[in-house]
């Protein structure tokens, strides 16, 4: 048979951890709500091979986020980024052919004029022969 102090210490550990378990869940949602979701809508004609998002040097490089293939028609699902203009300045891909594409998801004349506000986007990629082009589509949260 088990004391008073052991049944009271027991209650306590299971307050505790229900404490921590409702701290994980809104820390979640609260930083959930303060970064970008990014997805990418490939609408060119053809397959990329390797994508990559975000400030960085060579194929990607260390600020850049990696999504991977993509198909022609294909669209990601979101990556959850910081909601800092690096994390979606640029892009790079390469596509089916070995070609290479990279450029800044936002025009020069624009670029510190226009931030995104934490929420979820989708990056539109169409090419027109030897250029790329991105359209940034602001969603509702799914």
């Amino acid at each position: 048979m088990l004391g008073h102090g052991s049944r009271l210490a027991r209650r306590g550990v299971a307050i505790w951890a229900a404490l921590m378990i409702l701290w994980a869940l809104t820390s979640c949602t609260a930083m959930n709500n303060q970064q970008l979701h990014i997805r990418i809508d490939n609408a060119t004609d053809t397959d990329i091979t390797a994508f990559w998002l975000g400030a960085g040097s060579g194929a990607g490089g260390p600020g850049s986020r990696a999504y991977g293939a993509i198909d022609r028609g294909q669209i990601t699902p979101y990556r959850s980024l910081k909601a800092q203009f690096g994390s979606y300045s640029n892009y790079n891909f390469i596509t089916e052919e070995g070609k290479r594409f990279v450029g800044s998801t936002v025009a020069n004349e624009l670029i510190g004029q226009v931030a995104l506000e934490p929420g979820y986007y989708t990056l539109v990629l169409t090419t027109v022969g030897d250029k790329a082009m991105v359209t940034i589509r602001p969603e509702e949260t799914p």
